[in-house]
């Protein structure tokens, strides 16, 4: 699908104190699981589970990273209206009307998330709009740059690769995209890196 604007950014739009809140209530109150992909063989999915190696050595072909789910009402409050914002301001006017649990993200050394959409269909709705929160400053790790792969509607449907400046993925800053659109993390060489992601659903695109 060719978009005009791939993405919305705002820098820094939640205060630093709350997002050290979220990392701290995350690793306080819940264990940390390991990141998993949507699995159709669920054989397979049982085996990441219980830690077999040959199953996470492919399911690492994609992703390794650590995640919590996060349900929290005020956690909601803060993210919801920048969402409804970078929807109006890009043009996409996707209609939404719910949204999934929050996946907090740990990626650490050698942690990466490879080229993926986030649209996960349901009988009657799907994936709409992915946010990812910043949770740390670009400072505390080494690579791990975010980057998009579309259709650049600007240069006659084009593919385009853009990496995220790091300069601008500050503690607090939100990323909001098209849930259709490919993306990746790139491998951390060192440090850590924290996000918080959330999706909206609403009614399958035409």
């Amino acid at each position: 699908m060719i978009v005009k604007e791939p993405y919305w950014f705002f820098k820094k739009i939640i205060p630093d104190h709350l997002c050290d809140n979220i990392v701290k209530y995350a690793y306080e109150q819940f264990t940390a699981e390991i990141a998993l992909t949507s699995w159709n063989d669920e054989n397979l999915k049982n085996k990441i589970l219980k830690g077999d190696p040959e199953a996470l050595k492919k399911q690492h072909e994609i992703r390794k990273s650590s995640i919590v789910w996060l349900d929290e009402a005020w956690i909601f409050n803060l993210i919801k209206p920048p969402i409804w914002i970078a929807n109006k301001n890009a043009g996409w006017n996707f209609n939404y009307f719910a949204f999934e649990r929050f996946q907090f993200t740990i990626y650490k050394e050698n942690g990466y998330y490879d080229w993926h959409q986030d649209i996960v269909n349901d009988a009657s709705d799907e994936r709409k709009i992915s946010a990812s929160l910043f949770l740390n400053d670009s400072d505390d790790y080494e690579e791990g740059e975010f980057q998009f792969k579309y259709q650049d509607g600007r240069n006659k449907g084009d593919t385009k690769i853009t990496t995220l400046d790091r300069s601008l993925c500050k503690k607090g800053s939100l990323l909001v995209f098209p849930s259709y659109l490919f993306h990746r993390v790139k491998p951390v060489k060192k440090g850590m890196r924290n996000s918080l992601v959330i999706w909206s659903r609403g009614p399958k695109f035409q």
